[in-house]
């Protein structure tokens, strides 16, 4: 979205899918990162989090720059104990090609819980299992070691 009449388009689309479609967790991806990895600036987060908060997302699924980084659940820009709010991960590289390198954390040091990469020769995986009341997240790392996890409740 390259001007504000197309972010409005975006979601307001996003928003009726997510009317129309009844389940039991609210799960956005996109392409592009919520936070930029290497220092947790805020990316996409802040054109989304309004929107989010609005239509209950459980988790938000994000990528671009192969850093992976984890909040917990955010409800109007703050962690909550998960009863509600937005889990915001985004994947790291999977190529061992287009990782990055982290940088000194300067933002969002409050929100970002956990940041990973292997720098420029990345290889990362993010196992998604659900059950009747979460969806659980691991991130593994190329040998196969449990690096991170976090776990979301259902909130419908």
């Amino acid at each position: 979205m390259r001007s504000a009449e197309g972010l409005a388009a975006a979601q307001a689309w996003v928003r009726d899918v997510i009317k129309s479609n009844p389940a039991k967790y609210v799960v956005v991806m996109e392409h592009y990162q919520w936070f930029f990895g290497e220092s947790g600036r805020t990316s996409q987060y802040g054109r989304w989090k309004d929107l989010f908060d609005e239509c209950g997302v459980d988790l938000a699924i994000g990528a671009n720059n192969h850093i992976y980084a984890r909040t917990n659940a955010i409800y109007q820009g703050r962690e909550t104990d998960g009863s509600k709010g937005t889990v915001y991960i985004q994947t790291p590289s999977s190529d061992n090609e287009r990782g990055q390198g982290l940088k000194e954390w300067t933002d969002n040091k409050d929100l970002i819980k956990f940041r990973w990469t292997e720098g420029g020769s990345t290889v990362g995986a993010i196992l998604l299992r659900a059950d009747d009341s979460k969806l659980h997240l691991t991130l593994y790392d190329r040998n196969g070691n449990a690096l991170d996890s976090v776990s979301v409740a259902a909130k419908r």
